[in-house]
């Protein structure tokens, strides 16, 4: 039982730091090089809206962050990414999955071009739109606009749209741009994995104080016994190699079944 308990903790530890890892690598391409491009920075508050000069609108984010509706019409059991709304024609469709995009480099010869994110086609009326946001990597860039390059149609319809940003440089990352404070990055160079793994280390560290202030004066206790759970950190060595040793244990029964079965 103690075995199959430390082999929870472990994989609840280990899920937890897979969860950090995806958050911060959400929006994220890394190069050949090992350099990482994160154009989570290029998120802005509302979303971007780009107007064709025709009878629809689109509105998106490039990222995570929420998009404003622009109409009670953009309802859906689902959030896209991305809308295509047409204030003449009172109606709107979703365009884009939320939640997993794919970054690629614009140029598979060139990483230094920028990145070309990807968000899959999203359902609805059966038709399916995907949106894809090529980023071009300028340096000089303050600000980021966009221009909707195009629809391609078929089975599913793809919605292209371009613009620059320094976050789309290698060795840009997010960070904060003194000369224009709306393009600062969402907690800045912090990032959300790391509030989580800072709420996490703050949690650890209360539970022994809050512990052994409750340990030594409400409960009257001196010495060790003012460590909480002193008697499991004082095995937690054992229980470590215990939890190891417990797949390890699975996998050699399993192998020495087989070995049984054949046999017989």
């Amino acid at each position: 039982m103690r075995r199959l308990v430390i082999a929870s903790i472990f994989g609840f530890l280990a899920f937890s730091l897979m969860m950090v890892s995806s958050i911060e690598a959400a929006c994220a391409y890394t190069t050949t090089t090992g350099k990482v491009i994160d154009v989570t920075s290029v998120d802005k508050q509302g979303g971007y809206s780009v107007s064709t000069g025709g009878d629809w609108d689109y509105y998106f984010n490039v990222c995570e962050l929420p998009v404003t509706s622009p109409s009670s019409k953009c309802s859906f059991s689902q959030t896209p990414q991305a809308y295509q709304y047409s204030s003449k024609w009172n109606d709107c469709y979703p365009i884009g999955n939320k939640g997993n995009p794919k970054v690629a480099p614009l140029s598979p010869t060139d990483e230094t071009k920028g990145v070309k994110i990807t968000h899959d086609a999203f359902t609805y009326q059966n038709a399916r739109r995907e949106l894809v946001i090529n980023l071009k990597c300028d340096q000089n860039a303050a600000t980021t606009t966009f221009t909707f390059d195009g629809e391609t149609t078929g089975a599913v319809s793809t919605y292209t749209f371009t613009g620059s940003s320094k976050y789309a440089c290698i060795g840009a990352g997010p960070g904060p741009n003194p000369d224009n404070p709306s393009d600062e990055p969402i907690m800045g160079q912090y990032g959300i994995g790391g509030l989580l793994l800072t709420l996490l280390l703050v949690g650890f560290i209360l539970y022994f104080i809050i512990g052994a202030l409750v340990l030594k004066f409400a409960m009257k206790k001196s010495g060790t016994e003012i460590i909480p759970q002193f008697a499991f950190w004082k095995d937690l060595p054992f229980l470590l190699i215990d939890g190891i040793m417990l797949p390890v244990d699975l996998i050699k029964g399993c192998m020495g079944k087989n070995k049984y079965q054949e046999m017989a």
